[in-house]
């Protein structure tokens, strides 16, 4: 079920997830464009999306998934040497696929670059209250980093795992709640670091954090990205018990750029699953989720482009993220406001 104006339209698609959506005021829709085959025969974004949910369900149920070794083993893995190393070739990696800085602005916009200069002047000022949060990612011993979740580049995850999960891990004790962290960065940057301060505050309450990092534009594409995290939830369904989690008491928690793609996630499995598409006994099933906060995401992606011409951004932008620049496709209020969602959530 999905909270807010929308609860009538999607009863029985996801009747246990509750979808809660922090978003400005946004234009409502009767049709949705891109659905999963062009009137051509093409393949549309919609259907490559589809296509990444039901990969990551047949390796679920595989058992192809990237299995979590033991906690003791992990923190053994990975001394903190290790980790700067793979950081700083990763970036490395990331850095050297991106446009010059001549293109992008070509590409982009002048005002692309000097958005990036703010953000970089920005993030120099905040620097020294940010200290602390850099310390405890690389020497906190409650942090579990650099763990694969898959078989793709980004393909990783960070465990904050409290105190009381060393209890939890015992066989018949209680697990912990989980929270899945997926944070923002416009879908081309964004580290799954960024999720230090909550997850501080959550290892405070005793909740389990699984921060994710997934592919970013231009390694791949809005369909990439939503398999990424997709198996990212398949993972912690089938594992965090080893870290002391109840993988059926678990919260979605993303922001921005990844919330977007969390939601088209939710949607669109939803969706499969209620047209019969997707069978909820598989491992990759989200029926353990008891619930989905999304913050500050852009979720109709064709009202956003003129908003980011008048701000002096140029459309390439979103269009290279899709497939064939459809908008409308990867945009999750219109796949809400659509007859096709209507008529699923009647069926389910």
């Amino acid at each position: 079920m999905v909270a807010g104006s929308h609860a009538k339209k999607s009863a029985g698609a996801t009747p246990q997830n509750v979808i809660s959506i922090s978003t400005p005021t946004t234009r409502g829709r009767a049709t949705i464009a891109g659905s999963p085959t062009s009137p051509q025969g093409g393949t549309t974004l919609r259907s490559k999306v589809q296509e990444k949910i039901r990969l990551v369900a047949e390796d679920g149920a595989a058992g192809t998934g990237a299995n979590a070794k033991q906690p003791a083993q992990l923190r053994r893995a990975l001394t903190f040497r290790d980790e700067v190393t793979d950081a700083i070739k990763s970036a490395t990696d990331e850095v050297g696929q991106f446009i010059p800085l001549t293109p992008l602005t070509l590409v982009y916009g002048v005002t692309a670059i000097w958005l990036v200069i703010r953000l970089t002047i920005y993030a120099m000022l905040i620097t020294p209250g940010a200290l602390r949060y850099v310390y405890a990612y690389f020497f906190d011993s409650r942090i579990i980093h650099r763990v694969r979740y898959g078989p793709n580049r980004r393909n990783y995850l960070d465990i904050y795992m409290p105190p009381e999960s060393t209890a939890a891990q015992q066989r018949g004790a209680k697990k912990l709640p989980v929270v899945v962290g997926v944070m923002g960065g416009a879908w081309v940057m964004g580290h799954r670091s960024w999720n230090t301060q909550f997850g501080m505050r959550l290892l405070d309450a005793g909740v389990i954090l699984v921060a994710v990092d997934y592919r970013n534009y231009p390694i791949g594409q809005v369909p990439e990205m939503v398999e990424d995290i997709g198996r990212a939830l398949a993972w912690v369904r089938a594992n965090i018990t080893t870290f002391g989690g109840d993988p059926n008491n678990t919260v979605l928690h993303a922001q921005s750029a990844g919330a977007h793609l969390s939601a088209l996630l939710m949607l669109e499995h939803g969706l499969m699953e209620a047209q019969g598409e997707a069978d909820p006994r598989k491992v990759c099933s989200f029926s353990g989720l008891k619930g989905c906060v999304l913050v500050s995401g852009p979720y109709d992606l064709e009202a956003m482009q003129p908003h980011l011409v008048a701000r002096g951004l140029n459309a390439t932008m979103l269009n290279s993220l899709s497939v064939d620049g459809d908008l409308a496709a990867c945009s999750p209020q219109l796949l809400l406001d659509s007859d096709e969602w209507r008529e699923g959530g009647e069926q389910g």
